[in-house]
């Protein structure tokens, strides 16, 4: 995600110092995670970002929550987009979200192990590209037929 981004940054023309959160980041409900999330928060209005796509719908729904509590509205002063849509609907605001193919991965997991298993030998290296699907709601201010 964080090469994709980068790239589409240069590719756009925008610019590369706007605020970024990168994933892995402190224990969930830790105190160091709520000011990680204020200072994210803290950037984009700074440098004026006015939307954001955040690596999942339980960091998405907190951003929400920390925007909100400055008085600042999704998506009129920041559009919000998640990646998983695990449970994105069901926020305060409805987020979109992009959605990887879940079953599908699974399913090319699983036929990948065992192709590994029932090798004789070792197996060369495979890229396996799924697309995911865009799931539009009222987060991105544009809420379109596949809002649900």
């Amino acid at each position: 995600m964080a090469q994709g981004h980068a790239h589409a940054v240069a590719r756009l023309g925008l610019d590369p110092s706007a605020p970024v959160v990168n994933s892995g980041g402190p224990p969930s409900g830790s105190r160091q995670e709520a000011r990680q999330y204020d200072t994210f928060v803290d950037r984009c209005v700074a440098s004026g970002a006015r939307a954001a796509l955040v690596r999942s719908d339980h960091d998405a729904i907190e951003l929400l929550r920390r925007l909100r509590a400055r008085g600042l509205h999704t998506p009129d002063d920041m559009a919000l987009i998640a990646y998983d849509d695990e449970f994105a609907a069901l926020a305060e605001v409805p987020l979109t979200a992009v959605a990887p193919p879940k079953r599908q991965l699974g399913e090319q997991a699983a036929h990948l192990l065992l192709d590994r298993l029932l090798a004789p030998g070792p197996l060369p290296a495979r890229q396996v590209v799924m697309q995911p699907t865009l799931r539009v709601r009222a987060s991105c201010g544009a809420a379109g037929p596949a809002a649900a």
